[in-house]
């Protein structure tokens, strides 16, 4: 071969290797985080667009956010929004997996592209400094007393924190259907709720309660894998007598619609950024167990997949996840994650009943406003101005709710266990303080009569959530509350829309 061919044969190779890094180096990858900011599908996401860039695969990274619905909601706009595009990921995991199980949402992850599995980690179970249970037996001593009176917080419904929950209270023999278990939408959610006492034990991956547990803001009492893991002091559950063993895991898919090529493209600057530096120091940061897999050994044909016991080994395909997700073993059932969609008369029965209840109370007092005397003492806007206004609130709210129940499209957020219960307490308490403000108004004024009214109807949401209703000192609070917010708007009407209300004094001030 001749001298001048070989050299330009030569560069031409050179030329053709560099050409991948170049398109690489160009690349804007767009990251969906089907999850509010502060949980374990942030970190992974963040994580991953740092190593993106520190290993010189994509130029930028931008991310968005979107939690509920262990993820569907995520999902969904992901699908919708990303068809075709070769740099479009999304982050998800073991969680949402669970959610398609139990919730059946109508886009599912195996119309996505699978890329990688990236770590494993196992739960940490933790209890806010101030508890007054010091350790895991604490914590099962009172669950076995009176199960309702354990909170449990963390991820959507049928997370892996859920399901070790109730494997935990069905080992100690408490029916897995009674634990109080408190969904939240993302890890920053969860970690607020813990720091502020409003749930009893928070679980999650190690690394989103790191620095609490650090700090001694939170206390970790165990730890969910089936033995102690490398640089984190905490007990395993099988330690302290309790047969449980359950991990987690997180990876990316890419967008419907993208070609094998574009597909094996993706997953090459994935593993790439996995030889990083700045992936190796966010490993070490969170106590995360590398597991990278790809291609057929991860997902088989192609099809969602999952792992419940975090291992290394190839994947689980999504229709061999556990039974007992699929039943109410663990107190899942279905349509449990689907609450950011459409709910359904099926399953919300309280929610159809309230609004169909607003409507009759709107029309009962609409009719009765029509036979208001014209000198009932509704000055300046007429008589019938207050009832009217009213009765059109109560119609719109009752539409909407029988909207939402009907189509969806209204509610996103996501009820604790119980919540179907919950809604029937919430609707007698709040009946309650509407018809006793509506009968004492005259009697008692309206500043007292809506202080009442106030404190049944936070009752009655406090039972929606499955909350106690509150000592007596909780109480007094609430109805100090009502009167702070009934005197303004008793100042308003009275003497700046000249509309008369009721009272019990000859100024009319109470």
């Amino acid at each position: 071969m001749r001298r001048d061919t070989f050299l330009k044969s030569l560069a031409a190779l050179a030329a053709a290797g560099a050409l991948p890094n170049a398109a690489w180096a160009n690349a804007n990858i767009k990251m969906m985080i089907p999850a509010n900011p502060g949980g374990g599908w942030d970190g992974t996401g963040r994580a991953l667009g740092e190593a993106l860039r520190d290993a010189g695969v994509a130029s930028s990274v931008t991310f968005e956010n979107k939690g509920g619905a262990a993820g569907a909601i995520g999902l969904a706009q992901f699908y919708n929004a990303s068809k075709g595009d070769p740099n479009a990921l999304m982050v998800m995991g073991a969680v949402m997996l669970g959610g398609i199980i139990t919730g059946k949402p109508p886009v599912s992850i195996t119309q996505l592209t699978p890329i990688a599995r990236l770590t494993t980690e196992y739960n940490v179970f933790v209890l806010p400094s101030n508890s007054p249970y010091k350790t895991m037996k604490d914590v099962v001593e009172q669950l076995k007393k009176d199960p309702g009176s354990i909170k449990w917080g963390g991820g959507s419904r049928g997370a892996t924190e859920h399901i070790a929950a109730a494997q935990i209270a069905q080992s100690v023999g408490v029916p897995a259907s009674k634990i109080n278990y408190v969904p939240f939408r993302g890890g920053g959610e969860a970690t607020a709720a813990i720091l502020g006492g409003n749930v009893t034990v928070g679980g999650s991956g190690y690394s989103e309660f790191q620095q609490y547990i650090e700090s001694g803001k939170m206390r970790a009492i165990a730890v969910t894998s089936p033995q102690r893991v490398k640089g984190i002091d905490v007990p395993t559950l099988k330690e302290q007598g309790i047969d449980v063993e359950i991990g987690n895991w997180r990876g990316v898919y890419g967008a419907p619609g993208i070609t094998q090529a574009q597909r094996d493209a993706l997953t090459a600057m994935v593993v790439k950024a996995t030889q990083s530096k700045a992936w190796a120091a966010a490993i070490e940061k969170n106590n995360w167990m590398p597991a990278l897999l790809t291609g057929k050994a991860a997902f088989g044909a192609g099809r969602g997949t999952a792992s419940w016991a975090g291992g290394a080994g190839p994947l689980m395909p999504l229709e061999g996840l556990p039974l007992s997700l699929r039943g109410s073993r663990f107190g899942l059932r279905n349509n449990d994650m689907n609450n950011d969609s459409s709910p359904t008369p099926n399953h919300r029965p309280g929610q159809l009943a309230m609004g169909i209840g607003a409507l009759i109370v709107a029309v009962v007092l609409a009719w009765g406003a029509m036979d208001i005397p014209s000198d009932a003492g509704y000055a300046g806007v007429g008589p019938n101005f207050l009832p009217w206004v009213i009765s059109a609130a109560l119609g719109l709210c009752g539409v909407m709710l029988i909207r939402e129940v009907l189509t969806g499209g209204y509610r996103q957020m996501e009820e604790p266990s119980g919540a179907a219960r919950g809604d029937w307490r919430a609707l007698a308490w709040v009946s309650a303080g509407v018809l006793l403000n509506a009968a004492l108004i005259t009697t008692i004024g309206f500043i007292l009569s809506c202080s009442l009214c106030f404190v049944l109807a936070v009752r009655g949401l406090r039972a929606s959530e499955g909350k106690p209703g509150g000592d007596l000192r909780q109480t007094v609070k609430d109805a100090v509350t009502g009167m702070l917010i009934a005197a303004p708007v008793y100042w308003l009407f009275t003497k700046l829309l000249a509309v008369n209300l009721p009272g019990i004094t000859a100024s009319g001030w109470i």
